[in-house]
Protein backbone atom coordinates (compact mmCIF):
# COMPACT_ATOMS: atom_id res chain seq x y z
CA UNK A 1 0.00 0.00 0.00
CA UNK A 2 2.71 2.20 0.88
CA UNK A 3 4.10 1.64 -2.74
CA UNK A 4 0.85 2.57 -4.12
CA UNK A 5 1.02 5.82 -2.17
CA UNK A 6 4.67 6.93 -3.07
CA UNK A 7 3.98 5.79 -6.81
CA UNK A 8 0.64 8.45 -6.74
CA UNK A 9 2.87 11.40 -5.24
CA UNK A 10 5.10 10.91 -7.27
CA UNK A 11 2.96 11.14 -10.34
CA UNK A 12 1.49 13.98 -9.22
CA UNK A 13 4.39 15.62 -8.56
CA UNK A 14 5.20 14.90 -12.31
CA UNK A 15 2.50 16.37 -13.63
CA UNK A 16 2.67 19.43 -11.26
CA UNK A 17 6.21 20.00 -12.78
CA UNK A 18 5.07 19.78 -16.00
CA UNK A 19 2.27 22.15 -15.95
CA UNK A 20 4.70 24.38 -14.36
CA UNK A 21 7.58 23.92 -16.55
CA UNK A 22 5.21 24.39 -19.80
CA UNK A 23 3.39 28.24 -17.67
CA UNK A 24 7.33 28.80 -17.82
CA UNK A 25 8.06 28.25 -21.26
CA UNK A 26 4.86 29.75 -22.31
CA UNK A 27 5.94 33.39 -19.98
CA UNK A 28 9.31 33.43 -21.40
CA UNK A 29 7.77 32.80 -24.96
CA UNK A 30 4.77 34.83 -25.01
CA UNK A 31 5.84 37.98 -23.79
CA UNK A 32 9.17 40.18 -24.50
CA UNK A 33 11.94 40.48 -21.98
CA UNK A 34 11.14 43.74 -19.75
CA UNK A 35 12.97 46.56 -19.98
CA UNK A 36 15.69 46.52 -16.77
CA UNK A 37 15.71 50.41 -15.05
CA UNK A 38 18.85 51.15 -13.18
CA UNK A 39 17.63 52.01 -9.56
CA UNK A 40 18.98 55.21 -10.27
CA UNK A 41 16.86 56.25 -12.68
CA UNK A 42 13.36 55.34 -11.11
CA UNK A 43 11.89 58.99 -9.89
CA UNK A 44 12.04 59.46 -6.38
CA UNK A 45 9.54 63.06 -6.46
CA UNK A 46 5.79 62.36 -6.24
CA UNK A 47 3.95 63.06 -9.47
CA UNK A 48 2.56 66.87 -10.63
CA UNK A 49 -0.71 67.45 -9.43
CA UNK A 50 -3.30 68.08 -12.30
CA UNK A 51 -3.58 70.82 -14.34
CA UNK A 52 -6.39 73.07 -13.04
CA UNK A 53 -9.46 73.95 -15.21
CA UNK A 54 -8.75 76.27 -18.00
CA UNK A 55 -9.99 79.75 -17.51
CA UNK A 56 -13.05 80.63 -20.14
CA UNK A 57 -12.50 80.76 -23.50
CA UNK A 58 -14.29 81.80 -26.46
CA UNK A 59 -16.33 79.36 -26.44
CA UNK A 60 -17.65 79.09 -22.90
CA UNK A 61 -19.52 81.62 -21.15
CA UNK A 62 -19.17 82.84 -17.54
CA UNK A 63 -22.23 83.02 -15.76
CA UNK A 64 -21.80 86.80 -15.18
CA UNK A 65 -22.18 86.75 -19.53
CA UNK A 66 -25.88 85.20 -19.24
CA UNK A 67 -28.27 87.19 -18.32
CA UNK A 68 -29.82 86.75 -14.70
CA UNK A 69 -33.49 86.47 -16.40
CA UNK A 70 -32.34 83.05 -18.00
CA UNK A 71 -33.14 80.39 -16.38
CA UNK A 72 -30.99 77.06 -15.88
CA UNK A 73 -33.40 75.10 -17.71
CA UNK A 74 -33.60 76.97 -21.17
CA UNK A 75 -29.69 77.00 -20.60
CA UNK A 76 -29.90 73.35 -20.66
CA UNK A 77 -32.46 73.00 -23.13
CA UNK A 78 -30.46 74.69 -25.52
CA UNK A 79 -27.48 73.39 -25.54
CA UNK A 80 -29.22 69.64 -25.88
CA UNK A 81 -30.97 71.20 -29.15
CA UNK A 82 -28.08 72.97 -29.99
CA UNK A 83 -24.53 71.23 -28.71
CA UNK A 84 -22.73 72.78 -31.58
CA UNK A 85 -23.33 76.81 -30.80
CA UNK A 86 -20.92 78.36 -27.95
CA UNK A 87 -23.01 80.00 -25.77
CA UNK A 88 -21.77 83.41 -25.32
CA UNK A 89 -22.12 83.44 -28.77
CA UNK A 90 -25.89 83.46 -28.21
CA UNK A 91 -28.12 86.82 -27.95
CA UNK A 92 -30.52 86.40 -24.72
CA UNK A 93 -33.39 89.29 -25.38
CA UNK A 94 -36.29 89.14 -22.20
CA UNK A 95 -40.19 89.36 -23.73
CA UNK A 96 -42.91 89.53 -21.94
CA UNK A 97 -43.87 85.90 -22.34
CA UNK A 98 -40.28 85.11 -20.75
CA UNK A 99 -36.99 85.22 -23.21
CA UNK A 100 -35.40 84.28 -26.38
CA UNK A 101 -31.91 83.02 -27.60
CA UNK A 102 -30.95 84.52 -30.89
CA UNK A 103 -28.06 82.53 -32.52
CA UNK A 104 -27.20 81.96 -36.28
CA UNK A 105 -26.52 77.56 -36.97
CA UNK A 106 -25.78 76.48 -40.44
CA UNK A 107 -25.85 80.08 -41.78
CA UNK A 108 -29.43 80.33 -40.48
CA UNK A 109 -30.61 82.88 -37.78
CA UNK A 110 -32.28 81.01 -35.43
CA UNK A 111 -34.68 82.46 -32.40
CA UNK A 112 -35.33 80.02 -29.55
CA UNK A 113 -38.60 81.25 -27.80
CA UNK A 114 -38.40 80.15 -24.11
CA UNK A 115 -41.23 80.88 -21.14
CA UNK A 116 -40.26 82.82 -18.12
CA UNK A 117 -39.54 78.77 -15.93
CA UNK A 118 -37.16 77.89 -18.83
CA UNK A 119 -39.72 76.00 -20.70
CA UNK A 120 -39.50 75.66 -24.71
CA UNK A 121 -42.45 77.84 -27.11
CA UNK A 122 -41.17 77.57 -30.10
CA UNK A 123 -38.08 77.58 -32.49
CA UNK A 124 -37.83 80.06 -35.48
CA UNK A 125 -35.84 79.82 -38.63
CA UNK A 126 -35.86 83.24 -39.95
CA UNK A 127 -34.80 84.18 -43.29
CA UNK A 128 -35.18 81.04 -44.76
CA UNK A 129 -34.68 80.49 -48.83
CA UNK A 130 -38.12 80.69 -50.78
CA UNK A 131 -37.06 76.91 -51.63
CA UNK A 132 -37.24 76.10 -47.76
CA UNK A 133 -41.09 76.67 -48.36
CA UNK A 134 -43.68 74.80 -49.22
CA UNK A 135 -44.28 74.85 -52.92
CA UNK A 136 -48.34 74.81 -52.17
CA UNK A 137 -47.77 77.81 -49.84
CA UNK A 138 -46.17 80.02 -52.69
CA UNK A 139 -48.30 79.28 -55.15
CA UNK A 140 -51.37 80.80 -52.61
CA UNK A 141 -49.06 83.69 -51.91
CA UNK A 142 -48.61 84.08 -55.35
CA UNK A 143 -52.35 83.75 -56.29
CA UNK A 144 -53.76 85.37 -53.44
CA UNK A 145 -50.94 88.67 -53.28
CA UNK A 146 -50.33 88.78 -56.93
CA UNK A 147 -48.74 92.23 -56.43
CA UNK A 148 -46.92 91.56 -53.64
CA UNK A 149 -43.13 91.20 -53.05
CA UNK A 150 -42.07 88.81 -50.16
CA UNK A 151 -39.78 90.02 -47.48
CA UNK A 152 -38.77 87.23 -45.46
CA UNK A 153 -40.12 83.39 -45.16
CA UNK A 154 -39.64 81.61 -41.91
CA UNK A 155 -40.22 78.71 -40.66
CA UNK A 156 -41.96 78.14 -36.82
CA UNK A 157 -41.41 74.38 -35.38
CA UNK A 158 -43.94 74.62 -32.01
CA UNK A 159 -45.05 72.11 -29.88
CA UNK A 160 -48.73 72.05 -32.31
CA UNK A 161 -46.55 71.63 -35.29
CA UNK A 162 -44.54 73.34 -37.74
CA UNK A 163 -45.81 76.66 -39.08
CA UNK A 164 -44.73 79.14 -41.94
CA UNK A 165 -44.34 82.68 -42.34
CA UNK A 166 -44.85 84.93 -45.31
CA UNK A 167 -43.86 88.57 -44.84
CA UNK A 168 -44.92 90.19 -47.82
CA UNK A 169 -44.82 94.32 -49.16
CA UNK A 170 -47.84 94.94 -50.68
CA UNK A 171 -48.17 98.30 -51.94
CA UNK A 172 -46.01 99.79 -49.08
CA UNK A 173 -48.04 98.17 -46.13
CA UNK A 174 -46.46 95.13 -44.56
CA UNK A 175 -48.26 92.12 -44.49
CA UNK A 176 -47.84 88.84 -42.82
CA UNK A 177 -49.02 85.41 -43.58
CA UNK A 178 -48.95 82.13 -41.48
CA UNK A 179 -49.43 78.71 -42.82
CA UNK A 180 -49.92 75.39 -41.37
CA UNK A 181 -47.94 72.04 -42.51
CA UNK A 182 -50.63 71.36 -44.52
CA UNK A 183 -50.42 74.76 -46.50
CA UNK A 184 -53.82 76.18 -44.66
CA UNK A 185 -53.81 79.52 -43.46
CA UNK A 186 -54.23 80.60 -40.20
CA UNK A 187 -53.44 82.79 -37.52
CA UNK A 188 -50.08 82.88 -35.60
CA UNK A 189 -51.39 82.22 -32.22
CA UNK A 190 -47.21 81.63 -31.46
CA UNK A 191 -45.87 85.28 -32.57
CA UNK A 192 -43.69 86.19 -29.51
CA UNK A 193 -46.08 83.59 -27.57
Amino acid sequence: MAAYRLKTFNLVLLFAALIGGYIFFKMKTDTPPAELVPIEAVPTTPPTPPTPPAPPDADHATPAEIPAFVSDQAIGNLMKRHPQIPINQVKWEERHYGFEAIFTENNKQIEVEYDKNGNWLETEFEHVAETDIPYDIRQKIATKFPKASVEEYEIEHTAQGTFYEVELNEDGKHVEKYFDSKGDETTNTNEDS
